[in-house]
């Protein structure tokens, strides 16, 4: 059988979260690929081009640039299935890891984005420390207070 990748998305730890057209979902700890091959130690030691991964033209694979890819085929035989809770569960902290990222590459505080966006600085580290899901609307002004969006794209 033939696997298309819908979308593609990085968790922490060089762990990447693979969802396929026909719904499965796997998971991929890159740390093997990187041991393995050289050309791979690029996404350990860059953040930012880790996180650039995206889904290669056709759903036949992903890329981070034109050196760095892999094929849809191989993510899947060599990934761990994901049941549909838990793939929520990885995307959610993806989103929140993503924040707290781009909070601190901007040289802001939990207090400050609470001053810019009106959630309250408890409410915030709460979110950070994953004790609780953020609300839609919390999280958006959240993303908006650093200059962010979140949009709903359609694939394929």
């Amino acid at each position: 059988m033939l696997h298309k990748i819908k979308t593609v998305f990085t968790i922490e730890n060089h762990i990447i979260c693979v969802i396929y057209t026909n719904g499965e979902a796997r998971k991929l700890d890159l740390d093997l690929l990187i041991k393995k091959y050289h050309k791979f130690t690029s996404l350990k030691k860059n953040h930012n081009l880790f996180n650039s991964v995206k889904v290669d033209l056709g759903g036949y694979g992903i890329v981070w640039n034109d050196e760095l890819d892999l094929s849809a085929e191989g993510i899947y035989e060599q990934g761990t299935p994901l049941e549909a809770n838990e793939t929520f569960m990885e995307l959610n902290r993806n989103l929140v890891e993503r924040f707290i990222n781009y909070r601190k590459e901007a040289k802001l505080s939990q207090k400050d984005v609470s001053h810019l966006s009106g959630v309250a600085q408890p409410a915030i580290a709460r979110i950070e420390k994953r004790k609780t899901d953020p609300q839609l609307s919390t999280f958006i002004k959240m993303l908006s207070s650093l200059g962010l969006k979140l949009e709903i794209v359609k694939t394929n």
